[in-house]
């Protein structure tokens, strides 16, 4: 029964080490970012704002 739990424990910690690094991945691409920055800011914000 441990084995079976220590299992279970080290596919979720894999699992969760995954997800974060392809969410990190996803939302630091540069277009992303910078398109973010304009909209949440102002449609009108210079390049060096951005």
């Amino acid at each position: 029964m441990l084995i079976f739990v220590l299992k279970r424990f080290a596919v979720m910690l894999m699992t969760v080490l995954a997800l974060t690094f392809v969410v990190f991945y996803l939302t630091n691409l540069p277009p992303n970012l910078e398109k973010l920055a304009k909209s949440e800011a102002s449609a009108r914000m210079t390049d060096e704002q951005v």
